[in-house]
């Protein structure tokens, strides 16, 4: 969640209902050069959990980067403290990311992942995970490489594994693959956190039902941080909420604003979701939603 995943839009989040939310994805070479836009986007609060998705290539810059990390939580530096889990980045489709072998670039190279999990596996001494998708192609996809990395979390001892089940070529607004879901959750003792257009009871039930053990929620949460209460509620009742009112999605901007007011956020962060909310508000939010129906999901 590049520029949108702050600290005032993560405790919106986290106050309806959200169980763990995570700081923008960083480059681990990035926080070790002390790269002060990279540094800037450290804002953990401690008043609601989290975790930090790194890029990592390189094991050395990884292992870097993680004992930096618990140097600075040591030193209590603000930055650093309230961080409680590290999370590997195997599915950003970013260009330049992918460029560099990073994100969904890694997933062929089934060696290097399971050096990096070692890694974050005796580094670490909180829970690790890493996200993931199917694969950059159709075609690793079908050679189902991502297998070979659900074996290789076994092995290491990953707490996690979050999967988003698309290639990097498949368009946004497709549907994910339930069937490649479900077959990782089969193939794996390691548990599954679906990931993937889910935007309201109905599409968490599909997701669930594949047998994850939970669910990651990224687009539907911008503007709209009322589904983590909405799918909470459903689970505990197996009622539905009624939608919020355009009151309250102007009262939950304003706690936005005043959360970023609070934590001095970068102006771009307010400007986007300043944006997001106005669309939601307006009753204009569409954009993110795919517009396939869920009888059309595979």
């Amino acid at each position: 969640m590049e520029a949108c995943s702050d600290v005032a839009m993560r405790t919106l989040c986290y106050e309806q209902g959200a169980a763990l939310t995570y700081i923008e994805m960083i480059r681990a070479y990035a926080l070790t050069k002390k790269k002060q836009r990279f540094l800037e986007k450290l804002d953990p609060s401690p008043n609601i959990r989290q975790g930090l998705q790194l890029a990592a290539v390189k094991v050395n810059e990884l292992k870097k980067t993680l004992v930096m990390i618990k140097t600075k939580q040591q030193e209590q530096d603000p930055r650093f403290i309230h961080i409680e889990t590290i999370d590997l980045n195997l599915g950003c489709p970013s260009p330049g990311l992918i460029s560099e072998g990073g994100g969904p670039a890694l997933i062929k190279r089934a060696n290097r992942v399971k050096e990096l999990f070692e890694t974050l596996r005796s580094t670490w001494e909180g829970p690790v995970s890493a996200k993931m998708r199917l694969g950059m192609t159709q075609m690793e996809k079908e050679k189902k490489i991502y297998l070979k990395i659900l074996n290789v979390a076994e092995e290491v001892g990953m707490d996690w594994i979050t999967v988003h089940p698309k290639t990097v070529k498949d368009p946004s607004r497709d549907p994910i693959d339930l069937r490649a879901l479900q077959e990782c959750v089969e193939n794996t003792s390691t548990p599954i956190i679906g990931n993937g257009l889910v935007t309201d009871e109905a599409s968490a039930q599909t997701v669930l039902k594949t047998g994850v053990k939970g669910i990651m929620i990224a687009r539907a949460a911008v503007a709209d941080p009322f589904i983590f209460k909405r799918l909470k509620y459903y689970e505990e009742t197996g009622k539905k909420l009624q939608q919020p009112t355009k009151q309250e999605y102007e009262q939950a901007f304003k706690r936005y604003l005043e959360l970023a007011n609070q934590a001095k956020i970068p102006q771009y962060y307010i400007e986007y979701h300043t944006r997001m909310f106005q669309l939601k508000i307006n009753n204009q939010w569409d954009h993110f939603h795919s517009p396939k129906t869920m009888e059309q999901w595979t």
